[in-house]
């Protein structure tokens, strides 16, 4: 005698809902739960503004919350992402002075983020972008 394998939908969906969750994970792997991902991204090209010489700008994604290293005061705040727009809209930063130059870097990369950038990610590389402004970042390790 020989046995037939025999798939319903009770049968096929268990094993299906398995797959799709192992994806949905592998996908979301270094991922915070809000879908940032985790760790610091350093900033390594700007279109639409010039950076600071020696500044090393960075953003760094811990769960919810998001640090932005400006090259003068970082600011940090609660990240808010959906549809690819993160914004930092709550960002709080010191009142340490910085010369002009920095200053005016802070004040930009702050607004930037208050107002929300489009996030997108391939691979180690994210690029964030609003209007005519794009950061090219890098992800540390």
């Amino acid at each position: 005698m020989t046995a037939k394998t025999v798939f319903s939908r009770s049968t096929a969906r268990p094993g299906l809902l398995a797959l799709l969750t192992g994806v949905l994970l592998a996908s979301a792997a270094g991922c915070a739960g809000n879908g940032l991902p985790e760790g610091t991204w350093a900033v390594t090209a700007v279109e639409g503004r010039d950076l600071v010489d020696g500044s090393e700008p960075s953003v760094t994604f811990d769960g919810g919350d998001v640090l932005i290293r400006t090259g003068c005061n970082p600011i940090n705040g609660t990240a808010h992402y959906s549809h690819d727009i993160l914004s930092v809209p709550d960002g709080a930063t010191t009142l340490v002075g910085c010369d002009a130059a920095l200053s005016a870097q802070e004040q930009w990369l702050g607004e930037l983020f208050a107002t929300g950038v489009r996030l997108s990610l391939d691979g180690e590389t994210m690029t964030l972008s609003q209007d005519d402004v794009t950061l090219t970042l890098e992800r540390q390790r």
